[in-house]
């Protein structure tokens, strides 16, 4: 008998996924997807942290978002509204801009009695 023709009954799928190359390209794949699920995974959490303390990394050179422990203090001590009103134009993107805005939602982490309202200045 021939050792090299099909076995009666032998799945071809199944020695399709037997072979050495697809063995090390599933396992490849495999593996790629976890990183990409958990590079995915950490950003949303990362996000939802954000998003809750306003927790961020001042990489400025001036340290613009970088607070003393007096304002955390000033700001923490606020027991009745304190209401900000911000004249920027809707949908900017220069550096001031996001800067001021970036100051403005910490100090309305700090404290729930600060509100922070924008206004266009073009309307």
């Amino acid at each position: 008998m021939d050792n090299k023709s099909p076995k009666r009954g032998a799945n071809p799928i199944a020695g399709f996924f037997k072979r050495r190359n697809m063995r090390y390209g599933g396992t490849a794949l495999i593996l790629t997807v976890a990183v990409v699920a958990a590079v995915i995974l950490i950003n949303v959490a990362f996000g939802a942290i954000e998003g809750s303390w306003n927790l961020r990394i001042d990489v400025t050179s001036m340290g613009v978002t970088r607070f003393d422990e007096q304002t955390y203090q000033i700001v923490g001590e606020l027991d009745q509204p304190v209401y900000i009103y911000a004249v920027l134009p809707a949908g900017s993107t220069s550096a001031s801009v996001i800067q001021v805005d970036e100051v403005l939602k910490k100090y309305a982490s700090i404290n729930g009695n600060v509100r922070v309202e924008y206004l266009d200045p073009v309307k």
